[in-house]
């Protein structure tokens, strides 16, 4: 049922995916709890796409989520896309300040333990880079869009 959400988002059957990821998450806790990598798996997913539809119920999710995530190993993937998934719920609710350090801690482990080019790093650089431009603070945006040009263009030794 999980890869039926993943194939939906891909498809950009967003409310679908929703829908199978809201299904899905209640099943994983009974089956697998919430400790469970799947089960966060599933959680980031849809704070990720709720964000943007529902940011209220979003958020709720994702400060559980944060709970969970943060002190994971720091090259875990699920505490480094769990990271961006928090900071992009507290953004979609208008609490950038807030975001800001959350997005940034995303970003910089993706850079340290992932390739700069993984789409997993892009994602965390492109949130917080929006979130800087919210909040007026073109300079630091600016910076982020640069470190991923230079990752582009450079590959993974930066």
């Amino acid at each position: 049922m999980q890869a039926l959400g993943w194939v939906y988002r891909n498809q950009n059957r967003v409310d679908d995916a929703i829908g199978v990821y809201r299904d899905v998450l209640p099943r994983y806790e009974t089956l697998v709890g919430k400790e469970h990598f799947a089960w966060l798996h599933i959680a980031i997913e849809l704070v990720l796409l709720e964000s943007k539809r529902t940011p209220e119920s979003a958020l709720v999710l994702a400060t559980e989520l944060y709970s969970r995530v943060d002190s994971l190993n720091p090259s875990s993937q699920y505490r480094l896309r769990g990271l961006t998934a928090y900071g992009v719920a507290l953004a979609a609710n208008g609490e950038y300040e807030a975001s800001v350090p959350i997005l940034e801690k995303a970003f910089h482990g993706n850079l340290e333990h992932r390739r700069p080019r993984h789409p997993h790093t892009a994602e965390a650089g492109v949130n917080l880079a929006r979130v800087l431009d919210k909040l007026e603070r073109s300079a630091e945006a600016l910076a982020v869009r640069e470190r991923m040009k230079a990752a582009a263009t450079q590959g993974d030794k930066l």
